[in-house]
C-alpha cells in the first residue's frame, strides 16, 4: 500500500498547482491563507477525482476511473489501483472511500506535520514527483 501511495501521490499536482513562485497559494485555498488545511485539500481533491464520475450519479465505476485521462498514463494497471481504492468492494468509488484516500496524501505532502500545507511544501511535493 506504501508504493502505491508513494505513486499515486505523483498525480499531476491534484488541482493544487501552485501558480507562479513559491510564495504564491495553492489552489483550493478558500480561506486565503496562503495554505491549505485538510478539509481544504479534501475538498479540492475530491473535485479531481469526481471528474471521473461522468454519469454524475455520485460515485465512480471501474468503467469510469478506466477512461479518465490519467488512467493511462501511470505505471499501474487501473483495475488493480481501483479494486485497491475500493475499499468496501461495492465496485465503485464513493465519497467515503475518497476523504481517507485524500487524507492520506495529505499527511504525506505536509512534511512539517503542522496540519497544513504550504505552498513551499506542495512545491517540494512536484519536485519530487518530477524525479
Amino acid at each position: 500500500m506504501k508504493t502505491f501511495l508513494k505513486r499515486s501521490i505523483s498525480m499531476p499536482a491534484i488541482i493544487l498547482l501552485c501558480t507562479g513562485a513559491g510564495a504564491a497559494a495553492p489552489l483550493g485555498d478558500k480561506n486565503g491563507d496562503g495554505k491549505l488545511a485538510l478539509a481544504e485539500f479534501q475538498s479540492a481533491f475530491e473535485i479531481r477525482i469526481m471528474r471521473a464520475d461522468t454519469n454524475t450519479d455520485g460515485k465512480i465505476s471501474l468503467d469510469e476511473w478506466k477512461a479518465r485521462p490519467a488512467a493511462g498514463k501511470g505505471e499501474r494497471d487501473p483495475s488493480k489501483v481501483f479494486a485497491t481504492l475500493d475499499k468496501n468492494n461495492d465496485g465503485f468509488l464513493e465519497k467515503a472511500e475518497i476523504d481517507p484516500m485524500a487524507r492520506r496524501r495529505f499527511d504525506l505532502i505536509d512534511t512539517n506535520a503542522d496540519g497544513m500545507i504550504s505552498a513551499e511544501e506542495l512545491s517540494a511535493r512536484k519536485a519530487l514527483a518530477k524525479k
